[in-house]
């Protein structure tokens, strides 16, 4: 069952709080309740329907959950739902709570078919290659749900990875199910001509040139200055997009076993 599903504002939070757990997340009820300004047996009173959260209450859960925008207005929802005792208030907010679900299961499934993401989604994905890197991991079966080796081979903490994880899921890549994550959007390119381009290859750089200082992987490593004429310069760029052409090919038949990088550059310093 998906998050947007539930129609309990009580079994939401459960729902949430479970998922994050199974996904190495050390998250914990008593520590839920500190966060939210209340007392650990009240809130086991509420999660046994003999107590009520009120908004504020469940701000506090929605902040402490790490929830997304849409998870946060649909667990308000719900609380104000469940407590409201105004029919026509009640049908109202019902109505607001159907519209979201709706709005949210549908542009998932748009996601998926799609394999797309939307403008603001696709800017952030490419301004920081944490998210690219932890979303070609997620697509290897000794890492999809082993977060502690991410952490590892990325050198970030568990907490910056989690945060990580949500934002790849806000901007629906990647979907929670059974402990471990789904990539729902693979095959994702930058074109030559955006704008994001330089932004990416910059940033990529400078996190890769990071990774060779401290890696023990010898890899292949290459730097060339040299002089030639432009007709030369146009050959070697020709023969480059060639191997790359067939390299593409080889790489979309292997099967996700690692994860490696190939930085290339040929530029001209002075003409």
């Amino acid at each position: 069952m998906s998050f947007f599903e539930i129609n309990s504002y009580r079994k939401a939070i459960k729902f949430l709080l479970e998922q994050r757990k199974s996904l190495g997340s050390k998250l914990s009820f008593s520590d839920m309740a500190s966060h939210m300004g209340i007392q650990k047996t009240y809130l086991s009173k509420v999660m046994h329907g003999q107590a009520e959260l009120n908004l504020d209450q469940v701000f506090g859960a929605s902040s402490y959950l790490n929830c997304s925008s849409e998870q946060s207005q649909y667990l308000r929802l719900l609380c104000d739902w469940e407590r409201s005792s105004h029919k026509q208030r009640k049908d109202l907010l019902w109505q607001e709570i159907l519209e979201l679900r709706s709005k949210v299961l549908e542009t998932s499934n748009y996601l998926e078919t799609a394999r797309t993401v939307d403008a603001a989604g696709y800017r952030e994905y490419y301004a920081n290659p944490y998210l690219q890197l932890i979303h070609n991991l997620l697509s290897i079966d000794k890492y999809c749900n082993d977060f502690k080796r991410i952490s590892d081979v990325l050198d970030i903490s568990m907490e910056r990875l989690q945060q990580y994880l949500r934002r790849l899921e806000d901007i629906g890549l990647i979907e929670p199910k059974s402990g471990r994550y789904e990539v729902l959007v693979k095959d994702l390119h930058l074109g030559a001509d955006s704008d994001m381009t330089p932004v990416n290859h910059s940033l990529m750089r400078q996190l890769s040139a990071s990774q060779v200082l401290r890696s023990d992987d010898p890899g292949l490593r290459l730097s060339v200055t040299f002089t030639a004429d432009d007709a030369t310069r146009k050959e070697i760029h020709m023969a480059l997009l060639k191997t790359l052409e067939g390299l593409e090919k080889k790489v979309k038949s292997a099967p996700s076993e690692g994860l490696y990088q190939l930085n290339l550059d040929l530029f001209t310093w002075a003409s």
